[in-house]
């Protein structure tokens, strides 16, 4: 509530000022009342007015706009006065708008010689005439622009089941509203022997197209599929088999999966990818008439990284 007190004499021109800040304020969303003084005293009846109501602020003319803002936080009374030379009944009735403005936000966010406890919540009538501050979401998403992300990961197989370690390097370009493109190498794998008799070594390299979209929270969210090759090499791990070989196989590779992340700094990002990838054909190690295994249909991995954006 602001409460409006006209000042003596009760002049044209001050009978306009007062029907136009009323105006102006009720377009503001204040809820405003109209009390009248007597006296030529006009702050000890703001005073009044403010203590007998429940008014957050008062305000009156008095030769210029003066703006009383009752501050319950102190029990102090804050004082604005209109200093332009406005001169013309509208546009004293904006900057008394302004000045009442200012004040409340000045009350919002207090300095550390105003308020004795700066961890005071704000008064609720207070917070209702500022109304509320809506959250700032970023420009773009976090994925826009050109990014390099190292890291390390793990792939799975089920056939027989053996968990890889993995180096990974992606390469990322992408537009303000979160499409993109990256290319991702994962690998050479590092892991255990094929049921001791041989070694396996995979490296996928693959283009996938990605969708980020724009949050205002300080981690993301992503999803991608692509495609790429796949190449897995074998080798004997039984050196005194005269039979012992070692091989390779490449093939196609589809790859889906999604992922997040969680900004550090404003060009760095701390990311988590989890996919899937399905090659063509099913790549089969043996050691002679004996299979060893079948990677490839399917992979389950997981990474994470540092991504930094320029």
């Amino acid at each position: 509530m602001v409460v409006l007190e006209p000042s003596a004499p009760r002049t044209p021109e001050v009978e306009e000022t007062f029907t136009r800040l009323e105006a102006e304020l009720r377009a503001s969303g204040f809820d405003v009342q109209v009390l009248t003084f007597d006296g030529d005293e006009p702050r000890a009846a703001l005073e009044d007015a403010l203590t007998k109501t429940s008014a957050a602020a008062a305000i009156t003319i008095h030769g210029r706009a003066e703006v009383w803002v009752r501050d319950r936080l102190t029990g102090k009374l804050v004082v604005r006065e209109d200093a332009s030379q406005s001169g013309s009944p509208q546009l004293v009735a904006i900057h008394s708008v302004e000045l009442l403005r200012a004040s409340l936000l000045e009350l919002e966010h207090p300095g550390a010689s105003k308020v004795d406890d700066p961890k005071k919540p704000i008064p609720d009538p207070v917070k209702a005439l500022i109304g509320p501050v809506e959250p700032t979401r970023p420009a773009s998403s976090a994925w826009a622009g050109f990014g390099v992300e190292l890291g390390v990961g793990t792939l799975v197989h089920f056939d027989p089941p053996l968990p890889m370690v993995v180096p990974v390097l992606r390469l990322s370009l992408g537009s303000t509203i979160g499409l993109g493109g990256r290319v991702s190498l994962v690998g050479p794998s590092i892991g255990p022997d094929l049921r001791g008799e041989g070694s396996v070594s995979e490296l996928m390299v693959s283009g996938e197209g990605f969708f980020a979209p724009r949050l205002p929270w300080p981690f993301e969210l992503i999803g991608f599929a692509g495609l790429g090759v796949y190449r897995v090499g074998a080798a004997s791990a039984l050196a005194a088999d005269p039979d012992s070989r070692s091989g390779s196989s490449v093939g196609v590779i589809f790859t889906f999966g999604a992922g997040t992340g969680v900004r550090l700094a404003d060009h760095f990002t701390l990311d988590l990818n989890l996919f899937g990838a399905v090659s063509a054909p099913r790549v089969v190690i043996d050691s002679g008439p004996n299979e060893l295994g079948s990677l490839g249909q399917p992979i389950l991995g997981a990474t994470t990284g540092i991504r930094a954006a320029f």
